[in-house]
């Protein structure tokens, strides 16, 4: 009987330990994961649900809060638990319909309405399944993956930085607008470069917002440098061995390290776009193959990326993973990618062969010009059949420089 009575009492013990324990960590960790979003005041005079803004005092903010301003040389900017930014100009008014983020950014919904002024969002996440980033005003929706743009109600237009918006209405039903277009939102046509500059763009919010998001994806490149050895170890998970549940788990570990790296252009840090470009390779070996296309998709920005800025130790690298997942990429994307330079997806080989070159020659030959003229005479004497298609590509890459 005492024996029992003692075993009774230990157990008694060991609950209320584990259950200490239990709550001591909850604690912890719900203190040191902010999941969040912010409004803070950088200029002008600003109201939160009719609440007077401090400036430089970030305020929470929560699903239904309305922000408006409509003194002049106003700016708030809104930075959502995920990461991306949202800034407000003056006279301008929004109301927030979802903010909601997962704790491992899996899972990202935020939603906001425009009723006046203007905006400037930096959506740096990738949106998988079910996530979203939209924004709307009147009767149309802006939905985003990965996307700058600016929408301003009083000059009437929505402009993308880059990437693209896919825009619906009850009216127009759905368009798309891409890099560097801009869209009359009236009637949703399509504003020439031209116009656009002489008519509509505001070339002081554009060009406070560009060094805003420059010093902005600086900060968290910054920021990551300090977690560097874990995303590094994250690359360098073996993936060939693992049962399904495991790599179903390690998918849901590596999206969340990928979340905080999607941002990283090769301008930014060229370490950190090569650790993105890796998970991202990983990423795509371990989801299903009827849905790798959507994560496929995105080295088309990448490409973008490393030729725009001409840092192309990554070139070859991404082209190998297109390659290694043609089959799992419609034909219409396909030829998206290969726009980029001009050329036709069926001839890999001779772009292994072009590869071959640019990498033992272009990276360390002072004299560009020439080296292309090379390349393109060499390639011109080898494939006769696709001779103006290559030219084409080697001129295209020769006028980069």
């Amino acid at each position: 009987m005492e024996k029992n009575k003692n075993k009774f009492i230990y157990f008694i013990i060991i609950l209320i330990f584990l259950i200490i324990s239990i709550w001591v960590y909850i604690s912890i960790f719900f203190k040191s994961v902010d999941r969040n979003s912010y409004l803070e005041l950088v200029s002008g005079k600003w109201l939160l649900n009719e609440k007077v803004l401090e400036i430089w005092k970030r305020e929470k903010l929560s699903k239904d809060d309305v922000i408006e301003t409509k003194t002049k040389d106003s700016l708030a900017v809104i930075e959502w638990w995920d990461g991306s930014i949202t800034r407000l100009w003056w006279n301008t008014k929004v109301e927030i319909e979802n903010e909601y983020v997962s704790k491992n950014g899996n899972d990202i919904n935020i939603f906001f309405r425009l009723f006046s002024g203007k905006t400037w969002s930096n959506v740096i996440s990738y949106m998988w399944e079910d996530s979203y980033f939209k924004q709307s005003f009147g009767d149309t929706e802006a939905a985003v993956r990965w996307t700058v743009f600016s929408v301003d109600l009083d000059r009437d237009y929505l402009q993308v930085e880059s990437h693209k918006v896919d825009l619906t209405s009850e009216k127009y039903w759905k368009v798309e607008v891409t890099e560097n277009k801009q869209l009359k939102l009236s009637d949703f046509s399509f504003i020439s470069l031209e116009d656009f500059i002489k008519f509509f763009k505001d070339k002081v919010f554009f060009e406070i917002n560009q060094k805003m998001d420059k010093e902005y994806l600086m900060k968290l490149a910054l920021d990551l440098q300090k977690n560097l050895d874990r995303l590094i170890a994250a690359t360098s998970r073996k993936i060939d061995d693992l049962t399904g549940a495991e790599r179903e788990k390690l998918y849901a570990e590596l999206m969340s390290q990928y979340q905080q790296i999607n941002f990283a252009t090769s301008s930014v840090s060229e370490e950190l776009f090569n650790l993105k470009i890796s998970l991202k390779e990983k990423l795509i070996k371990l989801t299903p193959d009827s849905q790798k296309n959507s994560l496929l998709d995105t080295l088309s920005y990448d490409l973008k990326d490393i030729f725009n800025t001409k840092n192309f130790w990554s070139f070859e690298w991404i082209t190998n993973i297109l390659k290694e997942n043609e089959k799992f990429i419609d034909s219409e994307k396909m030829q998206e990618y290969f726009n980029i330079f001009n050329i036709k997806s069926e001839i890999w080989a001779t772009i292994d062969k072009t590869i071959d070159i640019f990498k033992s020659e272009v990276i360390n030959n002072p004299n560009y010009k020439e080296f292309f003229n090379s390349v393109s005479n060499s390639i011109n004497n080898s494939i006769n059949d696709q001779k103006n298609m290559f030219r084409r590509f080697v001129d295209w890459i020769r006028d980069l420089f």
